[in-house]
């Protein structure tokens, strides 16, 4: 979700892969999508990180009372980002990732954590970093959005500083899964925002299994940037920006 503040551009992008069946899947990713729309969008320029948190929490409680009134045993994950014109409040509960890339750095890295067993294995040293992507715990969600608020209690948040050219994926785990980290460094280090989206899409027809969501933003000459809409998605995964 776009808006203007003060004549400068404010973007809300986030991803929400659900989890269960289709149906239930599509049912908790869209209320959890519109619950963040809601609540993130009302933030100023002079928000802090504080506040986007507070905001996130909020999105993801309001969408735990409504699928507890609906009585669907549905859930998801939910991933967001708040971006300003020099930085990024970024937000997650579950494994759907966001990366950035610095154009100064050239390299890419994870603003957001897994929240896997198999990632908390690797925290506690019982497995090495090789073993998490084909350890067979590494779907089984520790943290995530569902009727019961208690499943969503673990949100990591961050900042990430945004010079100009840099760039924000937001993704469900279906995406990233499937291309390389030098394959994720090239397409988003295209000076193009649509050029990029149009690689990913192509990438994820050829390759996808799974649900695959995304949306890039990031800063250009100090102003924030956003694909106007969702490049691509399948199965129960929703973007929203």
């Amino acid at each position: 979700m776009s808006r203007h503040v003060q004549g400068i551009p404010v973007h809300v992008v986030g991803v929400a892969d659900g989890v269960g069946s289709l149906a239930r899947g599509e049912e908790a990713s869209r209320l959890v999508c519109e619950a963040l729309a809601t609540h993130l969008n009302v933030l100023t320029l002079e928000a802090t990180l504080g506040d986007f948190t507070r905001a996130f929490r909020n999105a993801l409680n309001e969408t735990s009372q409504a699928l507890d009134a609906l009585q669907s045993p549905a859930s998801t994950t939910a991933t967001a980002a708040l971006i300003l014109p020099h930085a990024a409040f970024v937000a997650s509960s579950g494994d759907s990732p966001c990366v950035y890339y610095s154009r100064k750095l050239k390299r890419c890295g994870l603003a957001t954590k897994e929240h896997s067993t198999a990632q908390d294995l690797y925290a506690r040293g019982e497995i090495e970093a090789s073993d998490i992507a084909t350890h067979p715990f590494r779907g089984m969600l520790t943290s995530y959005v569902s009727k019961n608020p208690v499943h969503a209690t673990r949100v990591d948040t961050c900042e990430v500083p945004l010079d100009s050219g840099d760039r924000l994926l937001v993704c469900s785990d279906g995406l990233l899964n499937i291309l390389t980290a030098r394959e994720v460094s090239r397409t988003l280090a295209l000076p193009n925002l649509s050029d990029a989206a149009l690689l990913l899409e192509v990438l994820a027809a050829e390759r996808a299994d799974d649900n695959a969501s995304f949306v890039l933003a990031g800063n250009d000459h100090a102003m924030p940037v956003c694909l106007d809409q969702l490049a691509f998605a399948k199965g129960e995964s929703y973007g929203c920006v």
